[in-house]
């Protein structure tokens, strides 16, 4: 954000987003890492107040579980997190793509300083979701 806010507010304005994590939506069991996606949150909100009069907003979207080369689809943890995802699977690289895109986009023109999990559900209806389908199955 510091290198390219001055180019942008050269430029007319833009779009800035930030990438977090559900670890910054919700409690994480690694307080390090939860810690810094709770970061991202708080520095996209105040980057959002500093930069809205130079037309640059500035927004934040959370992934959730994502079938990527680095996950291990077949591991148990994997598989844990999807069954706790309401949506029922992991997302692909390209849903990701499409949620930066509306961010990036004019779309998306007054829209500022949120926080958008891209997560299936995972960080908003996991715990009642979970206990859901125990109780239904």
């Amino acid at each position: 954000m510091q290198a390219c806010a001055p180019l942008m507010e050269r430029t007319g304005g833009g779009s800035i987003i930030n990438i977090g994590s559900t670890a910054g939506i919700m409690g994480h069991p690694v307080a390090a890492y939860s810690s810094s996606k709770w970061g991202v949150r708080g520095m996209t909100k105040s980057a959002a107040i500093d930069l809205a009069a130079k037309g640059i907003r500035v927004n934040a979207m959370h992934p959730g579980v994502v079938d990527t080369p680095m996950m291990d689809s077949g591991s148990t943890l994997f598989k844990s997190l999807v069954s706790m995802t309401a949506l029922g699977r992991a997302a692909d690289a390209d849903e990701m793509a499409s949620a930066a895109l509306f961010l990036a986009s004019d779309d998306s023109s007054f829209v500022t300083g949120i926080d958008l999990p891209v997560d299936g559900g995972f960080s908003e209806l996991a715990a009642y979701g979970e206990i859901w389908n125990r109780i239904n199955s």
